[in-house]
């Protein structure tokens, strides 16, 4: 199990943890965002968690990728529209194809991952461009 303030991910390296958080979320202490990530916070709309902790989540669901596109460039979310959906751009060893988060689409790319002198963020399999 990963904390990172509100966020809270179930890794499978501590099984006792993972179980904890998982009884956390039944007895409603703790929700559930997508498979893996819980958040303490019951009160922020589920999108406004995302967003606000998408670096912390996205290296647990994707590792190995790198931020592309429009994401690489400001190494932000890229969001079109005032007030809509983000959008995250990632290259790795995944197949091509959209994952929906609440509030969050990631556009995952098949290509390399990270090359040398990509920067790993917050020591995580998980890179900002160097290019």
């Amino acid at each position: 199990m990963v904390s990172y303030g509100e966020i809270h991910i179930t890794t499978g390296a501590d099984e006792a943890a993972d179980r904890q958080i998982r009884r956390r979320a039944q007895s409603a202490e703790l929700r559930q965002i997508v498979e893996r990530i819980y958040t303490s916070n019951l009160h922020d709309p589920l999108d406004a968690v995302v967003r606000r902790n998408a670096w912390y989540i996205l290296p647990h669901l994707f590792p190995n990728t790198v931020m592309t596109s429009r994401t690489g460039a400001k190494v932000s979310l890229y969001q079109p529209e005032k007030g809509g959906k983000s959008y995250v751009f990632l290259t790795g060893p995944y197949s091509t194809r959209n994952a929906e988060l609440p509030g969050l689409e990631v556009r995952l790319i098949e290509g390399p991952s990270a090359l040398n002198g990509d920067t790993p963020m917050m020591g995580q399999p998980f890179h900002v461009p160097s290019r």
